[in-house]
């Protein structure tokens, strides 16, 4: 209990006076979907020691040099996620559809056979590292409200910085404040979710207790997380190939949510808050610097073997906020009649700006051909996500969670491809291990994904098409400062990817 008390305090200290940020807004940064060409995903990306594909470079920048001639590929990728949510016994479906520009990029190949360095490729690709695209709502029953001791938290004082002055909620408005905690009591007190003892000189709920509440979330997502990658790479006497890539990630996300909560309690005196609806939209904005390095040995014409370093991502994201929230309550005077207020101030809170670095990452990679048509690869990624961070001051309490709760990991992924003349069938399997200590925290449990493909050789073009199923599951907080009431999420995602790949 001591922990989960922890994370209690973690969400309201890091909310007091900047945007809500948890664990998994940081820890969606770290994650790369099977984005990429047909063929990558067709194999489940285990292209670290096989190269000769654009998205291949991603895994090991060695692996341009495995390209024949001057390339260049362009994809197309269709999402499908199926969302089923369990909140308090509850289960909710919901699916979502998404097309997108997955790959698009080229590589240029210098040859000399008769020089030690005897070959030199240069690329530039743009690449969709995850896709944030996403609906998914629940609802259920629950014997305490959320909604207000959300708001009670950050009125009362309960965050830290003292109890929001009864004058500041009532002669300023939303606009005319700098903060993120004084804007959200302001919200609760004008809402009439909060009234105000002067005796006591503290704020109390006008949500009854001791009553069933009903309690729902929608929330809609949109957004990528996206790179451009430079790469320079020589062969040494076709043996040792060696590659560099220089990535300028861009990334661009939106939640929309609403969060609701119902009941049919009564007070006696005073007013009564009987239904609140709680509008948030949160949208970031940011960029980020990486470099990798990877090399590649080829032991015969049949085996080679490669390993690959990615450095850690250096972002810098800034955060706005829209909210606005409607309620339906009764009066003392007349119980009978439900009066509403509805608070949008059509206002957008832009915080300051932040710094994130994700950990760094090494792949081990094998790759063998037997006889002269069925390719096998295998990589092993790993990476310590304890070292996940926030370098801006102000975020001690949340990277020490990282450090406390999350462990490395190990990502493994394992591919085939049988040419048959013209024609080439692919198939793969990957596994994400979850990076939490303890089952009981953690928003993502073990991520896998099973994927199949096929692909048509013209001569000078390729078409390609590659199909991955991904069984992954995620929690989400009814409210965030309350770890109690989360749903489990489980989420299905069917992914087409079609690819044209040119020589010229």
């Amino acid at each position: 209990m001591k922990k989960y008390a922890f994370i209690v305090s973690l969400l309201i200290s890091v909310n007091a006076f900047a945007q809500s940020i948890t664990p998994s807004e940081g820890l969606k940064y770290t994650d790369k979907q099977l984005n990429g060409t047909a063929r990558f995903n067709g194999m489940a990306g285990a292209f670290g020691a096989v190269g000769g594909d654009m998205s291949a470079i991603g895994i090991n920048p060695a692996g341009s040099l495995f390209f024949n001639y001057n390339t260049a590929s362009f994809s197309l990728k269709y999402d499908n996620n199926k969302n089923e949510a369990n909140y308090n016994g509850e289960l909710t479906k919901r699916n979502s559809n998404s097309f997108d520009i997955n790959q698009a990029g080229a590589v240029l190949v210098f040859s000399n056979p008769e020089n030690t360095i005897n070959k030199i490729a240069v690329s530039l690709n743009y690449e969709n590292n995850s896709n944030f695209k996403n609906k998914y709502n629940f609802s259920g029953t629950s014997n305490e409200s959320a909604i207000d001791q959300y708001f009670l938290d950050y009125a009362n004082g309960t965050n830290g910085i003292g109890v929001f002055p009864i004058d500041y909620a009532a002669d300023y408005n939303f606009s005319d404040f700098g903060n993120f905690a004084d804007q959200q009591a302001w919200l609760g007190y004008n809402s009439y979710v909060l009234d105000y003892d002067d005796n006591a000189g503290e704020y109390y709920t006008n949500v009854p207790t001791g009553v069933t509440h009903r309690q729902a979330k929608l929330v809609n997502q949109k957004g990528f997380n996206s790179k451009l990658q430079f790469n320079f790479a020589a062969a040494i006497k076709n043996k040792l190939f060696l590659g560099m890539n220089l990535n300028a990630h861009i990334s661009n996300s939106e939640k929309t949510f609403t969060i609701a909560e119902s009941n049919n309690g009564l007070y006696d005196t005073g007013r009564t808050v009987n239904e609140i609806y709680f509008d948030n939209n949160i949208y970031t904005t940011g960029g980020g610097f990486s470099l990798d390095l990877g090399a590649i040995y080829r032991v015969n014409n049949n085996f080679r073997f490669g390993f690959a370093y990615a450095s850690p991502t250096w972002y810098k994201f800034t955060d706005e906020m829209q909210q606005g929230i409607y309620t339906i309550r009764t009066e003392e005077v007349d119980p009978d009649t439900f009066l509403s207020n509805s608070i949008y101030p059509n206002y957008t809170t832009i915080f300051d700006s932040y710094k994130f670095k994700t950990p760094s990452k090494f792949t081990g990679s094998i790759a063998g051909i037997i006889g002269k048509n069925w390719l096998i690869s295998a990589d092993i990624t790993t990476t310590n996500l304890s070292k996940t961070e926030y370098t801006s001051n102000g975020y001690n309490e949340i990277n020490n969670f990282f450090k406390e709760n999350l462990e490395r990991t190990y990502e493994y992924r394992i591919g085939t491809e049988y040419a048959i003349k013209k024609v080439a069938l692919r198939a793969g399997y990957r596994l994400i291990e979850s990076p939490y200590k303890d089952t009981r925290l953690a928003p993502n449990k073990d991520t896998s994904t099973i994927s199949g493909g096929i692909g048509y050789n013209f001569g000078v073009s390729k078409l390609d098409l590659a199909y991955a199923f991904t069984d992954r599951n995620f929690n989400e907080e009814f409210i965030s400062n309350n770890w109690s009431n989360t749903s489990n999420i489980k989420n299905n995602n069917h992914a087409v990817t079609l690819t044209y790949t040119v020589n010229f």
